[in-house]
């Protein structure tokens, strides 16, 4: 088990070395982007953060009143968490960042490596337990509805992927 967690923890924080440094200079750019005029640039999970997309998917399910007052509230009750956790990511890339560009050692690297892991791991449990909760409030025929349109994203995203390697 441990070898498992320091795997994750390893190839977690090669990645984010990699992203660190072949784009940290668009992060110092962005300057935080808090999503606004972001023309298509973030995927579907960050669009569905904002209100216009939680009002699509209440449309677009056709969810009751109850269910959007129970979504809209633990939207409310888990915004703050969310908002800590982007922020913990965000010094964390740039403390892994600034350990680069000053040649820290490889321990020091590591073990900034390994909290962006963390951090990663608890972004990553906080996506599934929001999904879980949006599913636990659908009715089967609206679980059905949702699947068929994700497996239609994947569909067109594997089908772009092929156009562009043709």
């Amino acid at each position: 088990m441990n070898t498992i967690k320091n795997l994750r923890h390893f190839i977690t924080g090669f990645t984010a070395l990699a992203v660190v440094s072949l784009g940290g200079h668009a992060l110092a750019q962005e300057g935080g982007d808090s999503g606004k005029d972001c023309k298509g640039k973030h995927g579907f999970h960050h669009h569905m953060k904002k209100d216009r997309s939680s009002k699509h998917l209440a449309r677009f399910l056709e969810l009751t009143d109850e269910q959007k007052q129970a979504l809209a509230a633990h939207k409310d009750e888990q915004r703050a968490d969310y908002r800590e956790q982007r922020q913990q990511v965000r010094e964390a890339q740039r403390e892994l960042q600034q350990a680069i560009a000053n040649n820290a050692d490889e321990t020091e690297i590591k073990v900034l490596a390994d909290r962006l892991g963390d951090l990663n791991t608890q972004q990553i449990v906080a996506r599934a337990k929001e999904k879980q909760f949006l599913l636990s409030i659908l009715t089967p025929e609206q679980k059905e509805k949702l699947e068929q349109v994700k497996s239609g994203h994947k569909h067109h995203w594997r089908g772009k992927a092929e156009r562009t390697r043709a």
